[in-house]
């Protein structure tokens, strides 16, 4: 599994926030903790989306200022959010 960068500061704020809170003693921030690994965990269990674009444009060549025809097929496996 990857660690993208939006889990790494989610990882990241987890661990500040049971840390500060076991530290302060104060159980409303550990629970703040505590919530924001379960919407990781529960974003990590997922499949990833699987996704296939396909763009197909009306002209091999194009000048500045033509309209072109393009066509975009996007195909998704799985549901995406």
């Amino acid at each position: 599994m990857t660690l993208t960068p939006h889990a790494g500061r989610l990882m990241s704020y987890v661990a500040t926030s049971m840390v500060t809170g076991a530290i302060l003693g104060r159980v409303e921030v550990v629970v703040l903790g505590v919530a924001a690994a379960a919407v990781y965990g529960w974003k990590a269990t997922r499949p990833l989306p699987s996704l296939t674009a396909t763009v197909v444009a009306g002209a091999d060549r194009v000048v500045e200022g033509e309209d072109v025809d393009v066509l975009v097929r996007l195909v998704a496996e799985t549901d995406l959010d």
